[in-house]
């Protein structure tokens, strides 16, 4: 009984681990054959990527111009300003308040106009004073001068007196003691004439003196009314009647529009360049504009920069307001047929110059001397008119190389 337990058991082992190795032998089957298949579709897909075109793309897509012969003119801009051609800061030459303004702004004004009126009243006073002290004077003048006529006369006498008694007590007629008495009656008498002469020189000099002192009051006088320098406009106004006017504090401001002018401020740097007579342009509402220079201040402002001017034509004066701003334009030089690229093109290296030239595909960096600039004009010498050459790219420089194939679009 016990030996066929055993041997049925013995069976049912050997059954299970026949089953293990049937499973087992399954599994790798269905293995090999997956192997298989997935080896035989990459070998598939590994025929047609061979078969399929290669796509051929260039390292790199770059843009360029052809570099071109031309003329260009370098030129600096400036911010510039409508002037009228005289413009007056008028003020007052002595201090005194105001008593009356004559315009207002705006208004047109002739040369010698009055303006403004000054309290002037302390010297027509003092011209008064001194024209009473020049009559008084003049009548003291004429008293000595009747007495002086009446001196001489008795100078004369006693003169004559004198010579007659000399004669006479030479020849021992009258003692000499007389004639020595009528000698002394003249010199009294010449002494009173020659006080006479020196009181009517001290008056006469005293008129004089007073005279000169009353038209220098009458100058100051025409101080205190001021009056327009020229022909213009009464642009502003910066007092009211009853304020105190002082030398060097502007009352009004007077402006002559019968031109215009265009003004700006030069940079020391560019002072070497502007000359006077140099062609400008500037533009207002779309419409272009030319113009000369025709002053250059010798002086620099507290900016470093010296003013310029350029006289415009009559014809203007109604197209442009005063005070507009605008560019102006100043041609320095005009270089004639040269090599021109876009600014662009230019690459600058510690002072050097290059561009980037596609030949045949591939970059060449040239260097190139920089003969001028205008706008986003270049002109340059060291490379020739036709030439390929490459633009700044939203790549930069740092990924261009002499050598590079690329592709030009």
């Amino acid at each position: 009984m016990k030996y066929r337990k055993n041997n049925e058991r013995m069976m049912d082992m050997s059954s299970k681990r026949k089953w293990a190795f049937v499973k087992l032998g399954a599994f790798i089957v269905v293995v090999v054959l997956l192997v298989a298949g997935g080896r035989i579709l990459v070998l598939r897909k590994k025929q047609r990527l061979t078969k399929a075109p290669v796509a051929k793309f260039a390292e790199k897509s770059v843009d360029t111009v052809r570099a071109v012969r031309g003329d260009l003119t370098e030129h600096h801009d400036y911010l510039a300003w409508i002037e009228p051609i005289r413009t007056s800061q008028i003020s007052a030459r002595v201090t005194a308040h105001i008593t009356q303004i004559l315009h207002e702004e705006g208004d047109q004004v002739k040369k010698g106009e009055r303006l403004v009126l000054l309290d002037d009243r302390d010297m027509r006073d003092a011209i008064a004073i001194a024209k009473a002290q020049i009559g008084q004077a003049q009548a003291e003048l004429e008293v000595n001068e009747t007495l002086l006529k009446s001196l001489r006369k008795t100078t004369a006498y006693w003169q004559a007196e004198a010579q007659r008694d000399s004669k006479l007590a030479a020849k021992g007629a009258i003692p000499e003691a007389q004639a020595q008495a009528t000698l002394e009656k003249y010199n009294v008498a010449l002494g009173k004439e020659r006080s006479a002469e020196q009181r009517s020189q001290v008056i006469r000099q005293q008129i004089l003196t007073l005279k000169v002192r009353i038209k220098e009051l009458e100058t100051r006088l025409s101080y205190y009314t001021i009056t327009a320098p020229f022909n213009g406009t009464v642009s502003a106004r910066m007092v009211d009647p009853g304020d105190l006017a002082v030398p060097g504090k502007p009352l009004l401001t007077l402006e002559d529009t019968s031109a215009i002018k265009l003004a700006f401020d030069i940079p020391q740097v560019d002072l070497s360049f502007i000359k006077v007579g140099m062609a400008g342009s500037f533009s207002y509402e779309g419409k272009t504009y030319q113009a000369k220079i025709s002053r250059i201040y010798p002086k620099l402002n507290q900016a470093h920069m010296v003013r310029a001017e350029a006289l415009l034509p009559a014809t203007l004066n109604s197209r442009l307001p005063l005070g507009a701003y605008v560019t102006c334009s100043v041609n320095f030089v005009t270089l004639k047929n040269k090599v021109l690229i876009p600014i662009r093109a230019l690459i600058d290296m510690h002072d050097q110059y290059y561009v980037f030239v596609v030949e045949h595909g591939t970059l060449k960096r040239h260097g190139v001397q920089v003969l001028g600039t205008a706008c986003d004009k270049v002109a340059v010498r060291g490379i020739d008119s036709g030439a390929e050459v490459v633009v700044h790219s939203f790549l930069g420089w740092a990924n261009l190389s002499d050598g590079l194939k690329v592709e030009t679009r």
